[in-house]
This record gives C-alpha cells, sequence and structure tokens, in this order.
C-alpha cells in the first residue's frame, strides 16, 4: 500500500507553543554519541516536560551551564521532538516506516505451501519504529503531550491498516519500556480485539503461526494482559467485542479532558471505525 492510500494524518492540536513574550534564553541538547547540538528555547522545553524544567531551572549542573546530554537518542528522533515543540504537528520523515503497510512483503516473505497465503508473522514490514522510538524519549524525559499524540498517532495507523502490532514490535516495545506503559496495554488490548488467529485456515498456517510465537519469546507481561483481559471479556462482556477506549491509553486528566479528546478526534476523523466511545455516535 502506497502512502497516497492512507487518509490525511491531521494532528490534533493538543500542544500549542506560545510565542508571545517568550524567554528568549536558549538551552542545548546534546544529541547522541556524536553530541549534536539542538539549540531550543528552555520556556518551551521546560513548559512541555517536567524533567527539563527540574533540569533547566533546579539547582543542576544544567541549569548553570544551559546544555544537557542525551546520549541514548538519535539525531533523528530528535529533529522530530524539535518541529513538535515548535510547531505542535507531530510529521515524521517521509521514508518513516510508519508509512509502510504492515504486511509488506519482502524477498524474506514465507507463504503456505497449502493454501499460498502470507504467513501471518513472517516477511511483513517493521513498522512504528520511529513512533517507538520518539514514545520512548517522551516517555523516559516526561513529555506527556508528546506522549498522547504519539499514542494517538500510532493509533490511527493501525486503524487505516486494520492490523495489530507484528510480533517483533510488540517484542521491541516490552524491551525499551516497562510493563506499566500505556503503550504495551495497548498492545496487548489490540491483539484481545483483533488478533486472528488463523483458528479456521489449513493445519499448515496454524503450525507455522504457533512457530513464529515460539521463536519470539513473547513477553511474559503481554501475555498476562492478554489471558486477563480475555478472561475478564468474556466473564463480564464489559466491552463490546472488538471495540477499545482509545483515550483509555491517553492519560488524560478527568473525565472532561477524555470527553474533549474524543469530540476533537471524530471532528479530526481519527477515531477507530469499532472504537468504544461511551455511547457517543462515531
Amino acid at each position: 500500500m502506497s502512502v497516497s492510500n492512507y487518509k490525511y494524518l491531521q494532528p490534533q492540536s493538543q500542544w500549542k507553543p506560545d510565542f508571545n513574550n517568550i524567554d528568549q534564553t536558549i538551552v542545548t541538547i546534546k544529541i547522541g554519541s556524536e553530541a549534536k547540538d539542538f539549540h531550543i528555547h528552555r520556556e518551551l522545553l521546560c513548559k512541555a516536560s517536567p524533567y527539563f524544567e527540574s533540569a533547566f531551572q533546579g539547582r543542576f549542573v544544567e541549569a548553570q551551564d544551559r546544555a544537557i546530554t542525551l546520549d541514548d537518542v538519535s539525531t533523528r528522533t530528535f529533529e522530530i521532538v524539535q518541529r513538535w515543540l515548535y510547531s505542535g504537528v507531530l510529521v515524521l520523515p517521509s521514508d518513516s516506516d510508519a508509512y509502510l503497510h504492515p504486511k509488506a512483503t519482502d524477498p524474506r516473505a514465507k507463504f503456505c505451501v497449502d493454501c499460498e497465503k502470507l504467513l501471518s508473522f513472517d516477511g511483513m514490514t517493521h513498522r512504528n519504529e520511529d513512533l517507538l522510538d520518539i514514545f520512548v524519549l517522551a516517555d523516559k524525559y516526561n513529555l506527556p503531550l508528546l506522549r498522547r499524540e504519539t499514542m494517538i498517532t500510532w493509533q490511527h495507523l493501525d486503524e487505516i491498516t486494520h492490523t495489530c502490532s507484528d510480533i517483533q514490535s510488540i517484542c521491541k516495545i516490552h524491551d525499551k519500556l516497562p510493563a506499566s506503559s500505556v503503550l504495551c496495554a495497548y498492545v496487548a488490548d489490540m491483539y484481545v480485539c483483533h488478533w486472528d488467529p488463523n483458528f479456521d485456515d489449513c493445519p499448515t498456517c496454524q503450525s507455522e503461526d504457533l512457530a513464529c510465537f515460539t521463536a519470539e519469546n513473547l513477553p511474559r507481561s503481554f501475555m498476562f494482559k492478554v489471558m486477563t483481559k480475555l478472561h475478564h471479556n468474556a466473564a463480564n462482556n464489559v466491552l463490546a467485542p472488538g471495540k477499545i477506549d482509545w483515550c483509555e491509553y491517553h492519560e488524560h486528566d478527568g473525565e472532561e479532558e477524555m470527553e474533549a479528546c474524543r469530540a476533537q478526534r471524530k471532528l479530526e476523523g481519527r477515531i477507530g471505525a469499532d472504537e468504544y466511545m461511551d455511547g457517543m455516535d462515531t
């Protein structure tokens, strides 16, 4: 699927930088192993992140030097973050893996020898690596509105492509984030609601799928979440089958903020066709 097949990814303007009477103090962020310098308004960075507010407005050496080093962040990722800080828009590079269809095949793709279908977990493009890197940065350095915007963009891409994250991506998510992360919860819930295990397909497909699950050594916390939610849904029928509330993963501050987010996303067309919206007409 080409990029032109996608709906327009209209960003939600939750972060709105205000340049009226902004303090002109500039701080330097040294990024990556090469310590590439990025120069950003201190006030802008501190408003976006309690972490940087503490670093640059406290008694730490960073406040005196007006500089901080983030050697665990790539320049590619921070360029995206810097653009978001100044524009309020999350724009990914044109070559981002997020724009690739997750079932785009490559020469290593495997097809079932019996039914000739593309095997569920083989030959898929590993997408969303850019979004994962942004989310990890936003999680570690506490940029809550960037986490939310990244989460909504991730959800929208899943909605467009009608897929869950691939197994390899799930392993990377759990390697880079704590099990308590909302992104870990989201990918588990997506499997509960939307994963198709090819139960009705040929035995060869089922066998190959099982082999992929075994080979990837799925995180135990992920498996526990999936099993627990499946049991809970079956026992209580809390959510309609295949429906989740996107806002559950946005870290909102109360019901009023959740309702505002839902209404805004509805206007922008960034809702799931089967999203659970607490009675709202989707």
